[in-house]
């Protein structure tokens, strides 16, 4: 497998090993090796240990991590991170990495390399969010976009729309 870090989907075929994303597991170390050589590639110097402790920062604040050299992460995952990542690197070069509540991304519009790993990471968290969202409208009958819309619109909790929905879809064999 060739990586090419000015190609998006080389990356993310690079980083779940040529493996769907929904069945995939991520190297942190791989991710961080990979980043690290985009960051050089686009002319940002630091160290490869910089790079892997804030891609670990935010896994360790949600588990223990015991193999820091051995961790990885399942694809789907990479939604729950991706964001602190992309803001803790920018920061670490010294960008604004969010701005009122939204990241910044503007750091990376003349970082090629940069932005391909950044994408690939974004690509995979949607990815993730699909197939995610796919189940959960197979298994119940509606998404959870359609719970968040709904409770919206309705102004009821979320978890009183997903039950009120739920048995609309199923009737009454939720009841116990």
């Amino acid at each position: 497998m060739n990586l090419r870090l000015e190609d998006t989907n080389s990356v993310i075929d690079w980083l779940c090993d040529g493996k769907a994303p929904a069945t995939a597991s991520i190297s942190i170390a791989k991710l961080s090796a990979t980043l690290s050589k985009a960051l050089e590639m686009d002319g940002l110097s630091h160290k490869l240990d910089d790079v892997l402790e804030i891609l670990l920062a935010p896994i360790e604040g949600r588990r223990a991590v015991p193999d820091r050299a051995d961790a990885s992460i399942d694809a789907g995952d990479v939604f729950l991170y991706g964001s602190d990542w992309t803001v803790s690197i920018a920061e670490h070069f010294g960008f604004q990495g969010a701005s009122e509540g939204f990241i910044d991304l503007e750091w990376l519009k003349d970082r090629p390399h940069t932005k391909a790993v950044h994408k690939a990471i974004t690509m995979l968290a949607v990815e993730a969010m699909s197939t995610t969202s796919d189940f959960y409208r197979q298994q119940n009958g509606h998404s959870m976009m359609d719970v968040l819309m709904v409770s919206m619109d309705t102004g009821e909790g979320f978890d009183q729309t997903q039950a009120r929905l739920t048995a609309k879809t199923r009737g009454l064999e939720v009841v116990k």
